[in-house]
């Protein structure tokens, strides 16, 4: 990433997005994505918790089967293959969380999903980008505040 100039390199959090005090940039070379948005104009960042249903509901099948196989037809071996492949749907659910950050100006909107990230991690990254937004934003503004409060 060539920066400009006084463009200072903030983070680089999550893998491909890089938040500098000016913009903010995302490259995923697997899905061939790449976008740049400036900070100035960034209207709203979100974030959203989500994951494939479809497991857990494989998760329940397996275990009413198990226990269908175990009460009814007593047979101890089948119920318990059933519960394992219940344990194994409920692992491929956790596996499949992530969370999505959607970036939103007045005419674009970008996501990044982020595969098993925590909640803190995603909340920091937030936070970056909010407070280099303020300081891009207040830049040269804020200087001239700082000068008046020493005068006077």
């Amino acid at each position: 990433m060539k920066l400009m100039p006084q463009e200072e390199i903030a983070s680089s959090a999550l893998r491909g997005l890089t938040i500098t005090n000016k913009r903010i940039r995302y490259i995923n070379e697997s899905a061939q994505t790449c976008w740049s948005l400036y900070l100035k104009d960034i209207v709203s960042i979100s974030l959203k918790h989500q994951s494939n249903k479809s497991p857990l509901s494989f998760a329940v099948f397996c275990a009413v089967l198990s226990a269908v196989s175990y009460s009814y037809l007593n047979i101890l071996e089948i119920a318990l293959i059933f519960m394992l492949l219940s344990g194994l749907f409920v692992f491929l659910y956790w596996q499949s969380r992530s969370n999505l950050f959607t970036v939103t100006t007045v005419s674009t909107s970008h996501s990044i999903t982020v595969p098993g990230s925590s909640l803190s991690t995603a909340l920091v990254v937030i936070e970056l980008i909010e407070h280099n937004k303020g300081k891009s934003i207040a830049g040269p503004s804020s200087k001239l505040i700082d000068q008046a409060k020493q005068l006077g």
